[in-house]
């Protein structure tokens, strides 16, 4: 499982949102889950609207990726399978 975790969202012309959704829909095979239940994955993505990286976060795990605008959905994808077969 891959966790969704979001930051506060306080660049509002950045729809963290839609680029979460863009890379659900590309890499269909995968299951995502967001909230708290996040926490709990294997490994957590946390989607910040700029490169400050603020939010906090408790992750049992350091299998923790940080994306943002910037980073190019295919780049996205090779880094979770670099990640998810570095588990294996």
């Amino acid at each position: 499982m891959i966790g969704i975790k979001y930051c506060g969202g306080c660049n509002p012309r950045y729809d963290r949102v839609t680029l979460a959704e863009a890379l659900k829909k590309k890499m269909g095979d995968k299951r995502f889950i967001t909230g708290e239940q996040a926490l709990s994955a294997d490994l957590l993505i946390v989607v910040t609207g700029c490169q400050s990286r603020c939010p906090k976060i408790s992750f049992s795990s350091n299998k923790i990726l940080h994306i943002d605008k910037a980073t190019p959905i295919d780049e996205i994808i090779e880094r979770i399978n670099d990640l998810e077969s570095e588990a294996k």
